[in-house]
């Protein structure tokens, strides 16, 4: 059946040297699902990332080893440019530069940590943000809770925050370049 649909898709193409062969195909598709959905799991939720984490470890060791075995015992057959390139992309290669890519790009809006604690039946968030590359302080965000908690129920029912507090802007010298005053997501006052 494989052989089939590989014949009737290099037919109806008509660029034998552009069609991957469908196992190596298949193993791509597969291989990238797997790591698009760990990828949308840890986004969703970020207290699984570190599983996640080593799932990724577990898989990119994993598929190099069933792609040479499948190469080996003649499954996938590397005869055109397109099976070169899909036996290249079928590894973690790509995944990791364009991981390795986003993470440089991200990294300047990367919180670098944050601290939450209760007061007044409410949650509140500090986030801090640093320099690309550095431990400078660039930013410091105040977010409160929309629901409200107790010491029964410390943790807010829904993952909704609102702006609040002093927000403060840091030049790379340390000197406070900008304040703004938000109250309940509203911006109250704004100062250079």
């Amino acid at each position: 059946m494989c052989v089939f649909l590989e014949r009737v898709l290099r037919y109806i193409s008509g660029y034998q040297l552009l069609l991957m062969n469908i196992p190596l195909l298949l193993f791509n598709i597969v291989f990238y699902g797997t790591v698009l959905y760990l990828y949308g799991q840890a986004k969703q939720d970020p207290s699984i990332s570190l599983g996640i984490g080593f799932a990724y470890i577990f898989l990119f060791v994993l598929f190099p080893i069933v792609q040479f075995i499948l190469w080996r015992t003649k499954i996938i057959k590397v005869r055109t440019t397109a099976d070169k390139i899909g036996m290249v992309t079928a590894t973690p290669l790509l995944p990791l530069i364009i991981f390795t890519v986003a993470a440089r790009i991200s990294q300047g809006n990367a919180r670098s940590s944050t601290y939450e604690f209760n007061v007044n039946n409410h949650r509140y968030q500090e986030a801090y943000y640093n320099f690309t590359g550095t431990t400078k302080l660039r930013k410091i965000e105040f977010y409160k809770s929309n629901d409200t908690v107790s010491e029964g129920s410390p943790f807010p029912e829904t993952d909704k925050w609102v702006k609040d507090s002093i927000w403060l802007y840091f030049s790379e010298t340390g000197d406070t370049i900008r304040k703004e005053h938000y109250r309940n997501d509203t911006l109250l006052n704004y100062q250079k």
